[in-house]
């Protein structure tokens, strides 16, 4: 009897006492699959856009700032500075990929496409023109986005009015009426922002005085019906 007690003990023993080895491996696998579905939560939500424009999605990692331009923001700015910039860079980029593409659309339906040919007549305006053969493709681009701005602002004032803001540059901004026509356009569907937060800072940016001055809306007006404007001299 005592032969046999023994032997079921030791019958038994083998069922309970699981090597410790085996356990480790149990709960490393565990711990593997855990971490593999939380990769794949979060590789899922980095594919997702934050937000949809003309169709063209734009991913998170789209407003994140390059290497070369965070490297020269930390070196400009004070360690309090270099935060707030890192903070509000994904929602000002998100604005610049939203107004860019619904402005170039806008100008085109409404035969407003700058030239070669205006940013010329632009330049020799005034009493000092600037030679053509200076002008590269940096400075196309740059005295092209002013005049882009004076017009589009221009259109979109005649049709909503309100504050205009304006810069040294040149440059202006019909704020009231963009505000107006970009709710429009996000009424109508032409571009969404899937992520609340990125929405919030994109509405609440949308106003900002971001030039050196305001017009009011009596100003703006003397200024647009200036004899042809953009071309005309102050």
């Amino acid at each position: 009897m005592k032969m046999r007690a023994e032997q079921g003990v030791a019958g038994y023993a083998p069922q309970v006492a699981r090597p410790q080895n085996a356990d480790v491996g149990s709960m490393k696998m565990k711990y593997i699959l855990i971490a593999l579905l939380v990769c794949a939560a979060m590789c899922t939500s980095a594919q997702e856009p934050v937000a949809t424009v003309l169709g063209d999605k734009i991913h998170r990692v789209e407003l994140m700032p390059s290497e070369k331009m965070a490297t020269s923001q930390k070196a400009d700015l004070s360690e309090e500075e270099f935060a707030q910039w890192q903070k509000d860079f994904p929602a000002e980029r998100l604005s610049q990929l939203i107004h860019r593409p619904i402005m170039q659309k806008y100008m085109r339906e409404n035969n407003l496409v700058v030239t070669d040919k205006d940013i010329v007549a632009y330049l020799n305006r005034g009493d000092e023109p600037i030679p053509d053969d200076i002008l590269d493709k940096e400075g196309k681009i740059f005295f092209g986005s002013i005049i882009e701005s004076l017009l589009f602002s221009k259109s979109l004032f005649e049709e909503y009015g309100g504050r205009v803001a304006i810069s040294s540059f040149g440059f202006a901004d019909a704020i009231d009426a963009r505000e107006t026509f970009l709710q429009q356009q996000a009424q109508n569907g032409t571009f969404v922002i899937n992520d609340p937060d990125l929405q919030k800072a994109f509405w609440a940016n949308i106003t900002n005085d971001w030039l050196d001055g305001t017009l009011t809306e009596v100003e703006a007006r003397e200024m647009f019906n200036r004899p042809g404007f953009p071309m005309d001299t102050e």
